[in-house]
């Protein structure tokens, strides 16, 4: 009798052969998959491993089940907002801290303002510097809801900007992370006027790195940015954080 450990390892093998296929272009959208009878003679596994990895596909948006019909190959690539779940659960679980979650956003923000000095289009350029004006406007407004969402509307252009799809996709996927940290500076943005405005001059100086295509002064103002808003809001976010772990782990 096999185990539910031996069926684990025969489901995980049979999936990263899925994938596998579905990378090197032999199966693609809209291909109907063999029955689970015949995918069980095919890898040599029971037909509740063949189900279990079938499920495991459709969870991940890969594979759709048709009544009557059997499985077919989904008819849209990956979505972003099915990795953003997988991220966001294996966040919570491993209690991943927001200084981890900035870095790797710094990384990310600072490759996409140096790919975008050479291929960020007309357009591109134009939305940057009207996202940057409507982040300086926003923070006039009495409520921070517009002030947040000009922020993100910019640093997502940038990644748009940036032409890399793969780049855009990996950012894509941590959105729901990447805006709570922007909701949780928002909420002492204005604690620091100077702070504010700093960050004002900041994001137009971003913006105009990209116009001109300089890709070094675009890194450096790109680092600058977050520089910036360490030492302005580096301990209010701090602080804030650790008083969610305190009242996280009182509950």
């Amino acid at each position: 009798m096999i185990t539910k450990g031996a069926r684990r390892i025969a489901g995980n093998r049979m999936f990263d052969e899925f994938v596998a296929l579905l990378r090197d272009r032999k199966i693609g959208s809209g291909d109907r998959l063999l029955g689970e009878r015949d995918l069980a003679t095919r890898y040599g596994v029971s037909r509740p491993v063949v189900r279990e990895a079938l499920q495991r596909l459709e969870s991940f948006g890969l594979v759709k089940k048709s009544p009557g019909r059997g499985s077919f190959i989904a008819g849209e690539a990956l979505k972003p907002d099915v990795i953003s779940q997988y991220f966001s659960l294996l966040v919570a679980l491993e209690r991943v801290q927001l200084p981890d979650i900035m870095s790797v956003r710094i990384a990310l923000e600072v490759e996409a303002a140096r790919l975008a000095c050479k291929n960020a289009s007309e357009l591109d350029r134009v939305g940057l510097e009207q996202a940057a004006q409507r982040i300086e406007v926003a923070l006039n407004d009495p409520s921070l809801s517009e002030y947040l969402s000009a922020e993100y509307e910019f640093h997502d252009h940038l990644m748009r900007s940036s032409g890399n799809q793969f780049l855009g996709l990996v950012y894509g996927s941590l959105r729901p992370l990447l805006k709570q940290s922007f909701a949780d500076r928002s909420q002492i943005v204005r604690a620091s006027p100077e702070g504010s405005r700093q960050l004002i001059v900041s994001h137009h100086a971003i913006a105009r790195a990209i116009r001109q295509g300089d890709s070094v002064l675009a890194v450096r103002e790109m680092l600058e940015h977050f520089d910036i808003a360490e030492r302005f809001y580096g301990d209010g976010l701090v602080r804030k954080e650790v008083a969610t772990d305190t009242r996280t782990a009182s509950d």
